[in-house]
């Protein structure tokens, strides 16, 4: 992907009133991006983020940055995984062809059941009350593990006619089964009473906090129990098809997986998604929504696809296109300012588009880099920078104090003041005059390409052949050791560890271990066959790290 295509998708993101179509924007994860299989059966995410895949041919571990095959079991080889689950003590329980396992971060306990079960595999997990997990194996054997000790409560099961086909809820006593035969019944204290047993409804799932779905009269209904009433919700026209997963989102849409199709509910108009309108698949499964928000949608032999939570913009670009955006501002009354290498500023407000170039005033129309204080919006440009306050347009160059006039970045530190930095050292501007920071006192070099203010209070700033702290007006020396010779650093971002990913010009991306205050070089985790080394951004979204190159 080129810069300036990368910058196009995130306008497309970011613009929010130029819009010539609307549609939903996935990422499409198969077996060339590293999973072991391409029909999914669950998903569940940890107390640390990661995301477990259970599959046909076994579990995978996603870390935001690729797909790990996990062996687990040593009784079968690619041993089917069902369900999935973690506790409240944080524990994963994969249930799988061969029985349940539990994962505590560190070791593998497998629980064998009888032999005598009816069928080859469990599913349904469920929490019940503290220490204590239920699953069913086969669809008339009830478990449960207690103080790593299991327990058949099979008998339990006696007055339950067909086999479990469905489970949810949250704790023992709302712990609803779905049977073949289409009743739902709730666990009580020492066995399960049937609640519901309505012939008109079919096609009943629970999801895993206990809600309950059915099709009825071809209407997709949701079903809430309130004591010993049960009241009835429609929310979709489902026709003769089969529902195999329903997700109701905080933003109003439901998700519908039905007959091996995605359609989506919003305003009160039905979005179809299958290959005929570009969805990568014809055959989904079910859902899941990670902490994020983001949307995981299972298929059954088109891996995996992500739905990241924005809708997707197209922008027509007129006559512009050969101009890059490097930039994006976005104010609190939604204005949207968007900087352009060779184009100046445009300025979008609704349906108004306002130009901002060196006809304007500003220092060059090639402009990297857009920031706000609480005074001005700031230009960082090839030829100087310049502040838009209030109408007024003032340009700050060597003249006027700025270190060199060829800029590269800029931050605001907790003060308010613009750091600015330059092919001639660090400017800071305190709203009235600028102070010089320079190799003569103690940077490693004076292009200075990248600026990271951190919550201590502390400045990094990043150079040709290292990186400098800055604290209290005291530079000193942070990153430098175990760095290649010559090496031109372009970005930085520290991680939830206080580890500082680093993208550099020449050697590709750089992990810096703050706890051994080592470096490591990790092109080797790029794919070979394109050029990978001059990495121009990294960008953190809470954990996961997106490279540019």
């Amino acid at each position: 992907m080129s810069i300036h295509q990368f910058f196009i998708y995130l306008l497309m993101f970011l613009l929010p009133g130029f819009a010539a179509s609307q549609s939903y924007f996935f990422n499409h994860y198969d077996l060339k991006d590293g999973i072991i299989d391409e029909e999914i059966n669950c998903m569940v995410q940890d107390s640390y983020g990661y995301l477990w895949i259970g599959s046909n041919q076994g579990l995978m571990r996603y870390d935001g940055y690729g797909f790990e095959e996990i062996e687990y079991s040593n009784y079968i080889e690619n041993d089917p995984v069902y369900d999935l689950m973690v506790d409240g003590q944080g524990l994963l329980w994969i249930a799988s062809n061969m029985g349940v396992t539990s994962y505590d971060g560190i070791n593998f306990k497998y629980y064998s059941i009888s032999t005598n079960a009816d069928s080859s595999y469990c599913y349904g997990f469920s929490d019940g009350p503290k220490e204590e997990i239920f699953f069913f194996y086969g669809g008339k054997n009830f478990y449960s593990v207690k103080n790593d000790d299991l327990h058949d409560l099979s008998s339990r099961l006696t007055p339950i006619s067909g086999k479990i086909v469905s489970v949810g809820g949250r704790k023992l006593g709302d712990l609803k089964i779905v049977t073949s035969e289409g009743e739902i019944w709730i666990s009580q204290q020492k066995g399960f009473q049937r609640v519901f047993n309505d012939p008109d409804y079919n096609n009943i799932l629970i999801k895993r906090d206990g809600q309950v779905y059915a099709v009825a009269s071809q209407q997709l209904i949701r079903l809430v129990f309130e004591g010993e009433e049960i009241a009835a919700d429609t929310i979709f026209s489902a026709g003769e098809a089969k529902v195999s997963d329903v997700l109701e989102l905080k933003n109003g849409e439901t998700w519908i997986c039905e007959d091996d199709k995605l359609f989506i509910l919003k305003d009160k108009k039905v979005i179809e998604l299958n290959k005929s309108n570009g969805f990568a698949s014809n055959c989904v499964k079910s859902l899941f929504e990670d902490v994020e928000g983001n949307i995981w949608i299972m298929t059954k032999e088109n891996g995996l696809i992500c739905y990241h939570g924005d809708e997707l913009k197209y922008l027509e670009f007129s006559n512009n296109q050969s101009f890059t955006p490097t930039s994006f501002y976005r104010n609190e009354l939604n204005q949207l300012y968007v900087s352009y290498f060779g184009k100046g500023i445009h300025i979008y407000d609704n349906n108004k588009i306002k130009e901002i170039t060196l006809n304007s005033g500003i220092a060059s129309n090639y402009v990297r880099w857009i920031i706000k204080n609480k005074n001005a919006y700031w230009l960082i440009t090839a030829k100087g920078a310049t502040a838009l306050l209030d109408g007024n347009i003032r340009s700050y160059t060597t003249s006027n104090g700025l270190p060199h006039n060829y800029c590269y970045y800029a931050c605001v530190d907790s003060e308010e003041n613009i750091w600015i930095g330059t092919e001639g050292g660090v400017g800071i501007f305190d709203g009235a005059r600028f102070k010089i920071i320079t190799q003569e006192d103690g940077l490693f070099s004076n292009r200075i390409k990248y600026l990271l203010p951190e919550d201590n209070g502390t400045m990094l700033l990043l150079s040709d052949h290292g990186i400098n702290r800055v604290k209290d007006g005291n530079i000193s020396p942070f990153i430098h050791e175990g760095l290649k010779n010559k090496e031109v650093l372009n970005s930085i971002v520290s991680d939830n560890l206080g580890n500082y990913w680093i993208g550099s010009d020449i050697n590709g991306l750089i992990f810096y271990n703050n706890k051994s205050k080592k470096v490591k070089y990790i092109n080797q985790y790029f794919n070979n066959g394109t050029d990978k080394n001059n990495m121009i951004s990294c960008l953190d979204t809470k954990g996961s790290k997106f490279i540019q190159n």
